[in-house]
């Protein structure tokens, strides 16, 4: 029993797979206006690096890492927003009107993700 709980643990990490995820939202005048939400398996396993976060999200039917990913992308983009944003906010005016642009980026991350039962465990990656 403790060899079959010991290869589990040192197999564990091995089941992770390796993602790069990206994000970029424009808004004019407060309203959405572009959105985009990348996320690719990565070419190359990330070398090992600290871990900058760590949340879940639900798995979906598939047990498909990639797919839990792209089906949660809200909560992905929300978690990862609270870690690693760079805002640029530009005001014009044009004949006394005022309309301002807001981009928001997300530079593309490295992320490990694992599917744990009923939940998908996303760990981000420092660069």
């Amino acid at each position: 029993m403790k060899t079959i709980v010991f290869f589990l643990a040192l197999a564990l990490p091995l089941l992770s797979e390796d993602f790069i995820v990206s994000y970029r939202a424009v808004m004019k005048d407060h309203r959405l206006y572009n959105e985009n939400f990348q996320v690719a398996r990565s070419m190359i396993a990330h070398q090992k690096s600290a871990v900058v976060a760590v949340f879940e999200i639900p798995a979906d039917d598939t047990q498909s890492a990639l797919k839990s990913i792209r089906q949660n992308s809200d909560r992905v983009i929300e978690e990862l927003l609270q870690h690693k944003i760079m805002l640029t906010d530009t005001v014009s005016t044009h004949s006394e009107t005022a309309s301002t642009k807001t981009v928001v980026t997300l530079k593309a991350l490295k992320i490990s993700a694992a599917v744990k039962g009923d939940t998908v465990k996303i760990a981000v990656l420092e660069d």
